[in-house]
């Protein structure tokens, strides 16, 4: 039995009675392969003291999500993904923050999410990942694809 699975019976443990619909994790070209996501807004009903807040800047360069906004829906703080870009120098290792078009297919990144239990308005529980922030770790290889003539670090 996996961690995740076990991680899934815990929740099947405190919501006895109603049906459970796992998480899944499919197996994708080089492995498994877990997603995780965040809403992007909730609804106010279930956070009524909940402020609103702004989209980070490069989420929403054309303003397209900030006009779905709406009395029924916010954009707080369990909506918001942080990014980052760890850099190493001479000083040490800092975390700056960052946005999610750094991102590219072979980056190296760290993820930081927890398993959490929705209800479905099937009366249903779905268990998801919730996605809390992703740290760019290393692109030296989707660099390196990106220019071909320079050498891949393991040639180097």
């Amino acid at each position: 039995m996996t961690r995740l699975e076990v991680a899934q019976d815990v929740f099947a443990q405190h919501f006895c009675g109603l049906p459970i619909t796992r998480l899944t994790t499919p197996i994708g070209r080089t492995g498994r392969v877990l997603g995780a996501s965040n809403r992007l807004f909730t609804l106010k009903v279930d956070s009524p003291t909940e402020q609103g807040t702004e989209f980070q800047p490069g989420m929403d360069p054309l303003g397209s999500l900030e006009r779905l906004k709406s009395e029924d829906l916010i954009h707080g703080p369990e909506n918001i993904v942080r990014y980052y870009k760890r850099s190493t120098d001479k000083d040490g290792t800092s975390y700056d923050t960052s946005f999610p078009g750094i991102f590219r297919p072979g980056d190296v990144a760290e993820m930081h999410a927890s398993l959490i239990a929705i209800q479905t308005g099937d009366k249903k529980i779905k268990v998801t990942c919730r996605l809390h922030a992703v740290t760019l770790l290393d692109n030296s290889f989707t660099k390196v694809r990106a220019h071909p003539r320079l050498k891949s670090p393991d040639t180097a």
